[in-house]
């Protein structure tokens, strides 16, 4: 279960430790945590994107400061209107530190600038000034990225994942951003987007992210990142971390399948059906839907009517200005879901698919995770990080396949 309080949380910072992986070296990276839920219900938007409005010039090469490796990063869990989560990673000749919110649904890279002009005052911004390896292209662009506005100018510099550098690394050094319809405060803590799709497709920067740089420059051992969601999170690009589960890795292909929601060039997989219980189990048709997979929403989107009945049969009730709910001591006779993808099946419990909400006078609200698409005509599900805490996840460039194995039960909830 998603534990959700309205309180800052800091967690204990993991310090940075080098570890020997066969022949990859592993990187971690510290970890915090910031809760606010005030927006944890809003809708998946489609994404309008902005066209570039400046000149467009040649991309500028990048190259790679070290040998083939793998790198292990930590990940903060943040609570903005949604929960997602954030990777530390330096920029820049000396290198600054800057707090990047991981987005494996997003081909986009870009980073606040210490010259942004209406920037909320507080965390490390990127200052262009004061790194040797700074280059701007010449290249002015604006772009939408979900609940934010951002314009300014692309730029070129070294990125590090700890003593992994990319160098001329191209991304969008913002120096405007404008909130769209949410509070300052939920987009105060974001300082950079680390996207993560597999490829620059549809990307309005019109280029590589720092993943699809280390593709091509054969940097990693091999094409892959991973991760976990659950205490200690980490991120791991190029190796995978048999630690974390033991059981069967389950692979599933990607499919470049396109439509009105749905995109290619996205972690994407073909959708079949949900089984409410075991088999046979009460069984709901997901036929013609792609599945995508979002660490920038706690929540489970799926077409509207569907979950109106799935909620209905758990006995969720719905109450004025509340999302749907059920006492939080059913959960533990409520059946499980599993969600059948590309012939595979992923099973969540109760404790996964609910989200706990404290309420006032120390009681405790359990709400669905699972809410409609929010428009009528769709042809694709949303599989956020609700979904994807129960997992070990695997996302894999060389076979084109995301893979999913249950958690060692160590760190399960």
């Amino acid at each position: 279960m998603i534990l959700v309080k309205k309180a800052t949380l800091i967690a204990g910072l993991l310090s940075s430790v080098l570890v020997q992986s066969g022949f990859a070296t592993v990187l971690r990276l510290p970890l915090d945590s910031r809760t606010n839920i005030e927006h944890l219900l809003r809708p998946t938007e489609v994404l309008i994107q902005q066209p570039i409005v400046g000149p467009r010039r040649n991309p500028v090469p990048g190259d790679f400061g070290s040998t083939r490796s793998s790198i292990r990063s930590g990940l903060t869990k943040n609570f903005t209107h949604d929960l997602v989560y954030f990777t530390e990673i330096s920029i820049g000749t000396p290198p600054q530190r800057i707090k990047m919110l991981m987005d494996i649904s997003s081909p986009e890279t870009f980073v606040t600038s210490i010259e942004c002009e209406n920037c909320l005052p507080g965390g490390v911004r990127y200052d262009a000034s004061r790194s040797c390896s700074s280059r701007e292209n010449g290249t002015a662009l604006e772009f939408q990225y979900r609940y934010i506005f951002a314009s300014g100018n692309m730029t070129a510099d070294t990125f590090y994942l700890d003593e992994f550098q990319i160098k001329n690394q191209l991304f969008l050094e913002a120096t405007t951003v404008h909130p769209l319809g949410i509070s300052w405060d939920d987009i105060s803590t974001v300082h950079g987007i680390l996207g993560l799709t597999p490829s620059s497709a549809g990307s309005v920067l019109n280029n590589p992210s720092p993943f699809m740089s280390m593709v091509k420059e054969k940097a990693l051992d091999r094409n892959i990142f991973s991760m976990c969601l659950r205490e200690p999170r980490e991120l791991i690009f190029g190796a995978i971390n048999h630690e974390r589960f033991n059981s069967e890795l389950v692979q599933i292909p990607l499919t470049n399948k396109s439509g009105r929601y749905a995109l290619t060039g996205r972690w994407q997989a073909e959708a079949n059906y949900l089984t409410l219980g075991s088999e046979p189990g009460i069984r709901m048709s997901l036929a013609g839907y792609t599945t995508s997979f979002s660490t920038t929403s706690a929540l489970i989107f799926l077409p509207q009517q569907l979950v109106l009945d799935l909620l209905r049969i758990l006995g969720f009730e719905e109450e004025k200005f509340l999302p749907p709910s059920i006492p939080c001591e059913q959960l533990r006779i409520m059946p499980d879901i599993t969600f059948n993808l590309a012939g595979k099946n992923f099973s969540l419990t109760p404790y996964d698919y609910t989200l706990q909400w404290p309420m006032e006078y120390g009681t405790t609200l359990c709400v669905s995770a699972m809410l409609p698409f929010g428009v009528e005509q769709h042809d694709e599900i949303v599989l956020g990080s609700a979904f994807l805490q129960a997992f070990y996840s695997v996302f894999d460039l060389d076979t084109n396949t995301v893979g999913f194995a249950p958690l060692a039960p160590s760190l399960e909830a």
